[in-house]
C-alpha cells in the first residue's frame, strides 16, 4: 500500500455533505470482478437498477469520494459517464498516497493482501485492442480501467497522473505529471502530458517517453518502432520504442521497468492514477447528479 506523504481532509459542498462518509463497496465484490464481454465496459454493475433518484450522490471519481468524506482506499463506485442511468463503473481508489483521492487506471501485482499471495502476475495484460479499449481484470487485484473511459474522463475534467513503483530492493519511487490526456479512439488513444512534474526524475522520464504516442496493442501497431512493441514485448502501451517504459509486460518475479538507459528499475508493484488537478475548481465542489440521464 503507497504511503500517505499528507493528509487532506476538504469538506465543502453544493447541496450539503453525507451524514456518514461513503464505504467501499466489499458487497459488490462479484459485480466489480465481471470481465470482459458482460457489457460495453467490464467493471459496470450490470444488474436492473433504477434510475437514480434527484438526491443520489454520483460521485464521478475518487476525488469526489474523497470531498465526501472517503478516508479508507479500497473498490468504490464511479459515474465519469454524462449518462449512465445508473449504472456504476467499479475501480480502486487510493485514499492515503499524497493526500489521496486517485482514481487507479492500471495496478500490477494483487492489490490486498491474500494468504498464498505469490510475486507472480496473476492477469494476462497481452490483449487486444479492443480489451484495453474496453478495460479488463478486477479491482480488487490487478486491472486495466480502459482507454475509452479514460479518454471521457481526461476529457471532461482537468486532471494529474502519478505514477508510483514499490521497489523489488525495497523502498518506493513516485512520480506525477500536472496533466494528462487520452485523446479518442480516431485519433488512437494519443496520450498527452504536460505542466510541472514531481517526484524522481528518473522516473519522469517514463512520462516523458508516453506523451504524443499512440495506443499500441498486439493487433494494431501504432509505435515509432519498426516492430511491434506490444507483441514482442508484451503488454500494450503508448511505447516510444521496445526499449522503454511497458508497464504492461511480463512478469518474471518482478516487472522490469526501464525509463532510460540508466534507469532500470525492477519493481514488485506498479500502480498509474488520476486526480483532478488541485488548482482546478471543480476538484474544490461535490458533484451531485439529479438528472435521470434520460431513463424514463
Amino acid at each position: 500500500m503507497w504511503h500517505s506523504v499528507y493528509a487532506v481532509a476538504v469538506m465543502v459542498g453544493a447541496g450539503g455533505v453525507l451524514a456518514e462518509p461513503p464505504k467501499p463497496v466489499a458487497a459488490q465484490r462479484q459485480a466489480a470482478t465481471t470481465m470482459l464481454g458482460s457489457g460495453p465496459f467490464p467493471f459496470f454493475n450490470t444488474t436492473n437498477r433504477p434510475a437514480p433518484a434527484s438526491s443520489l450522490v454520483r460521485p464521478v471519481d475518487c476525488a469526489d469520494h474523497l470531498l465526501h468524506g472517503a478516508t479508507t482506499s479500497g473498490v468504490y463506485e464511479i459515474f465519469p459517464f454524462t449518462c449512465t442511468c445508473g449504472r456504476p463503473v467499479f475501480v480502486w481508489c487510493d485514499m492515503e498516497t499524497d493526500g489521496g483521492g486517485w482514481t487507479v487506471f492500471l495496478n500490477r501485482q494483487n492489490q490486498t493482501d491474500q494468504p498464498a499471495r505469490q510475486n507472480m502476475s496473476q492477469l494476462n495484460f497481452n490483449v487486444t485492442w479492443d480489451a484495453y479499449k474496453a478495460g479488463f481484470g478486477s479491482p480488487y487485484k490487478e486491472y486495466y480501467l480502459g482507454n475509452e473511459l479514460l479518454h471521457q474522463m481526461t476529457y471532461s475534467r482537468a486532471y494529474a497522473v502519478r505514477l508510483d513503483m514499490e521497489l523489488a530492493s525495497g523502498g518506493y519511487d513516485y512520480a506525477t505529471y500536472q496533466s494528462f490526456k487520452v485523446s479518442s479512439e480516431d485519433t488512437r488513444y494519443t496520450a498527452s502530458l504536460s505542466g510541472t512534474r514531481t517526484g524522481s526524475s528518473i522516473v519522469t522520464y517514463c512520462f516523458q517517453y508516453m506523451s504524443g504516442r499512440a495506443f499500441t496493442t498486439l493487433d494494431r501497431d501504432y509505435d515509432s518502432y519498426s516492430n511491434n512493441c506490444a507483441a514482442t514485448q508484451g503488454g500494450a502501451w503508448w511505447y516510444y520504442n521496445c526499449r522503454y517504459f511497458n508497464p504492461t509486460s511480463t512478469y518474471n518475479n518482478t516487472l522490469d521497468i526501464t525509463c532510460y538507459a540508466a534507469g532500470r528499475r525492477s519493481v514488485k508493484q506498479l500502480q498509474m492514477k488520476l486526480r483532478p488537478s488541485i488548482c482546478d475548481s471543480s476538484f474544490k465542489t461535490i458533484h451531485l447528479n439529479d438528472k435521470n440521464c434520460g431513463c424514463e
